[in-house]
């Protein structure tokens, strides 16, 4: 993806009068990427996606009381859970449990 400083330059050469094709190469990039930035009116904006819920959310309570109880295990965990009808896999149990073990 180009950033503002691209766009600001194909605006203003294009300002200078430079066809698209000399802005291209100019710029390194293709005609069409140079023709599309062009028809954008406004200042492209970086948006942040929205943070995804993890399967293992409703669990992470659960599953720290158990680690300060003294239960690193995560096989132990992961079946007690499971009980508690978490769907996720054990690989996810195991990175969330990472930071947390000595």
């Amino acid at each position: 993806m180009m950033n503002c400083e691209e766009y600001f330059m194909i605006r203003d050469l294009k300002s200078r009068g430079l066809s698209i094709k000399q802005i291209s190469n100019e710029v390194c990039v293709d005609r069409k990427t140079v023709s599309k930035w062009l028809s954008i009116k406004a200042i492209p904006t970086y948006k942040r996606n929205k943070k995804q819920n993890s399967k293992l959310d409703p669990y992470k309570n659960y599953i720290l009381h158990r680690m300060n109880e003294g239960c690193v295990n995560s096989m132990v965990l992961f079946d007690e859970i499971v009980a508690k009808d978490y769907e996720g896999k054990h690989t996810i149990l195991r990175e969330f449990m990472k930071p947390y073990r000595e």
